[in-house]
């Protein structure tokens, strides 16, 4: 390693806020500002280098714009000292090279890996990784999708987005295919029914398709996978959750209620814990005195120890513990 490497950044340590401080760090000037027909655009000179971004594009598009204008960048020496990555792939392929770059820089792999999804994926699962790294549930579901192997979900899985007349707009599969745009569509209606748990498709050669519809600002959305049916009729981490609610608070709707304000609370404001299940003993003590002789006996149960274990393990993106 060079001393020029040494200086280099961590860029994952920057997340969620990658484009935002790789910007600063290159010196780039970012101008929000109206536009009429783009998304922005980067013009490098020799005093500065400007990105002009729309501002009446949403938060989360005006973040992938900064993103992809970022990787436009890679040539630039500067860009490959300041941060660890293979800024190369940039330059292979014009827009949708940048376009890879830019949902790297939002979403890392390395992250996305941490967060630890498993087969069938839901609704649910898309947006709460859209909703951390702060990026759009379509760039999400795409990214979920081009990174399929490398997550170790296999199978196929695509992303269909439909006009206001449920026709097929735009359709990305992983590998193979999914099916016609009629047979899409069905799914899409079949899906809108299950919502917010997915469609499962009955059995066909050994596999089933699975879909979640995804309501978007922009577009209907639909998160399908084509699994062995066994994976398939896996519970999401979702189905499981609420299996284990219903059993644990059966009949008491008002400590269900009270509980899961709980939980948003001290989560919100006790982050200091790395582990999920120091989290649960420091979550315990904190409102044992606010509990009843029963609810703390339920909140003992191994059965609660293991959903509220999962429950901080999803709000922070902790890797699984085998």
């Amino acid at each position: 390693m060079t001393p020029e490497d040494d200086e280099r950044v961590d860029f994952e340590k920057w997340f969620p806020e990658i484009p935002e401080r790789l910007a600063q760090e290159l010196g780039v000037t970012v101008i929000t500002e109206p536009l009429q027909t783009r998304h922005g655009w980067c013009v490098r000179g020799k005093a500065a280098t400007i990105i002009r971004i729309n501002s009446n594009d949403l938060p989360v598009r005006r973040r992938f714009t900064l993103a992809h204008e970022i990787a436009h960048l890679a040539e630039d020496d500067k860009l490959e000292k300041a941060a660890a990555f293979d800024w190369s792939v940039a330059n292979k392929g014009g827009e949708r090279a940048a376009d890879g770059l830019a949902a790297e820089l939002l979403i890392p792999l390395k992250w996305l890996k941490a967060v630890g999804l498993s087969s069938p994926i839901c609704p649910k699962d898309v947006k709460r990784i859209a909703g951390k790294a702060n990026v759009s549930l379509v760039t999400t579901a795409y990214r979920i999708v081009s990174t399929l192997n490398e997550l170790g979900l296999g199978g196929i899985a695509a992303v269909v987005e439909f006009h206001d007349d449920d026709t097929v707009s735009k359709k990305f599969v992983s590998k193979g295919t999914l099916g016609s745009d009629e047979s899409v569509t069905k799914l899409l209606l079949r899906a809108r029914l299950r919502a917010p748990d997915i469609y499962r498709s009955t059995p066909h050669n050994g596999h089933i398709v699975t879909a979640g519809q995804i309501e978007t600002p922009y577009s209907t959305i639909l998160f399908c996978q084509r699994l062995p049916a066994e994976d398939a009729l896996a519970k999401t981490i979702h189905e499981k959750d609420a299996l284990v609610e219903d059993h644990l608070f059966s009949g008491d709707a008002s400590f269900k209620a009270r509980l899961s304000g709980q939980f948003g609370y001290f989560n919100g404001r006790n982050r200091s814990s790395a582990d999920p299940a120091a989290a649960v003993r420091e979550f315990r003590e904190h409102y044992k005195d606010k509990w009843s002789p029963t609810e703390r006996k339920t909140m003992a149960s191994a059965e609660a120890t293991q959903w509220l274990a999962e429950k901080f393990r999803l709000a922070k993106f902790h890797p699984k513990h085998s």
